[in-house]
């Protein structure tokens, strides 16, 4: 029985957020070879347990739809799911209408066993092309591990996924999809209840947060760290963490653990971000001095290097294709060039936008593909200058010379990061959600305090 080697988390604060995700949760299973709710022991062979018999979900770009596979089949020819055996599976079909960056998951439900989530084109069950696969992707506190696979779609193709048990489990599950990866632009910390407004006091080594309650007090760090927020335990919620000489120091929102890592060296640029698409961010570094990026696996401890970029250049890795995974990616301030390696093509591309000054802020501020923006905020006018990946551009005022600027989804997630600024002079945030239009202002820090809703922070 294979089910001993999966692991199990319990006792923490769950937060849910909707994503274009297709996901799984296990929680504490006997070993069996099959483990079955008690509400589905009679239920029958499911509609959709044939690969010409899927469910379709249609063509909308949200959703979810709830199944079960225990009494499900695997057809001859059929492939290993997420490269494991299986023995249950149920199928779907979804159609593209456009280029977007696609999520499936079964982490937005608390299902009842360990799951296998597959994506294909083709025709034939036995003659299939796999998109993306996953088995576990991060860890879900009180049920265990999740499924979700990302992929950009292709206009007009249709989709096949497939939903199944880890070595012949089966149960009851909710699959559920939207565009892009919203909790990316989310920075929910224990206890906050929403993304918060985060600062960190270096003369003090305190962190305060807003939160639905009020505000959070959290000491942790020192004078001359730099603030390096990031979900490393896979658990959805941030954990507090600092970049200190080339050692990351991080508080695991998790089991409340302190870790220290060593990876990188004093004058590295931290970028932390999930690289790999597992549903952990990861430790990484951009090194300056030659232009090498330096990537530990916050889970697995796997490691890997690559040369992207030139001395004085400046890191902005996010998920420019919507894959799941943050690309490497750099700002050229001396020609106004950025450069990103795409991980899903293996390809390099080259776009000109901005001048020696700007800021880069790469995220998703025109929605609506799943996939980042180019961007940058310019000191000397206060403006934001976006280039979407699908061509649209949207030059927006918000700031003055002095601020520091911050990407995320202010609030209620929406699935788009909101224009945002810390004034050091006054300790004001000031937020423009790009939804709306509404604006904010609220003094929530000192002279001295850095912004640390998000990262990076570059100057």
């Amino acid at each position: 029985m294979c089910y001993s080697t999966k692991r199990v988390r319990r006792n923490g604060n769950i937060y849910l957020v909707a994503a274009v995700i297709f996901f799984v949760t296990l929680p504490g299973l006997p070993a069996v070879a099959q483990s079955v709710d008690e509400t589905t022991l009679n239920v029958g062979v499911p509609a959709n347990d044939s690969f010409n018999s899927p469910e379709a979900l249609g063509i909308v770009t949200t959703g979810a739809a709830s199944g079960n596979n225990v009494s499900a089949t695997k057809e001859a020819g059929e492939p290993d799911h997420a490269g494991n055996v299986g023995g249950h599976s149920v199928w779907y079909s979804w159609i593209a209408t456009s280029s977007l960056g696609m999520t499936f998951t079964l982490r937005n439900s608390t299902t009842s066993f360990d799951t296998l989530l597959a994506v294909y084109t083709g025709t034939q069950v036995n003659a299939l092309t796999q998109i993306a696969a996953n088995d576990d992707y991060g860890f879900m506190p009180g049920n265990g591990v999740t499924s979700t696979v990302f992929f950009p779609t292709a206009p007009g193709t249709a989709y096949r996924i497939a939903v199944d048990g880890f070595s012949g489990q089966s149960g009851s599950f909710v699959l559920s999809w939207h565009v892009g990866r919203i909790n990316r632009f989310v920075s929910t910390f224990t206890g906050t209840g929403f993304s918060a407004a985060t600062i960190f006091r270096p003369s003090t080594g305190t962190w305060w947060t807003t939160s639905s309650t009020g505000v959070q007090a959290n000491t942790f760090g020192t004078n001359g760290d730099v603030p390096t927020p990031a979900d490393f335990d896979g658990d959805t919620i941030t954990d507090y963490a600092v970049f200190r000489n080339g050692q990351w120091h991080v508080l695991k929102s998790f089991n409340n653990a302190y870790v220290v890592i060593g990876w990188g060296l004093p004058g590295d640029k931290p970028m932390p971000g999930d690289y790999n698409s597992n549903g952990f961010d990861d430790y990484a570094v951009f090194r300056p001095s030659n232009g090498v990026w330096y990537v530990r696996d916050g889970h697995i401890a796997a490691t890997f290097s690559q040369q992207f970029g030139l001395n004085g250049d400046k890191p902005a890795p996010r998920d420019y294709d919507g894959d799941g995974k943050f690309d490497l990616a750099v700002y050229r301030p001396s020609t106004g060039v950025w450069y990103v390696f795409n991980s899903y093509t293996q390809t390099v591309s080259i776009v000109n936008w901005g001048i020696s000054e700007d800021i880069p802020m790469p995220s998703e501020y025109l929605g609506g593909d799943g996939k980042a923006d180019i961007a940058v905020w310019r000191p000397s006018n206060g403006t934001w200058y976006v280039r979407g990946s699908n061509g649209i551009v949207r030059i927006q005022p918000f700031g003055l010379s002095g601020d520091i600027p911050q990407v995320l989804d202010y609030g209620i997630p929406g699935g788009v990061t909101d224009f945002a600024v810390f004034r050091p002079s006054t300790g004001t945030w000031y937020t423009l959600d790009v939804v709306s239009g509404s604006f904010a202002a609220f003094q929530f820090g000192i002279v001295g305090d850095l912004p640390a809703s998000s990262y990076p922070i570059q100057q």
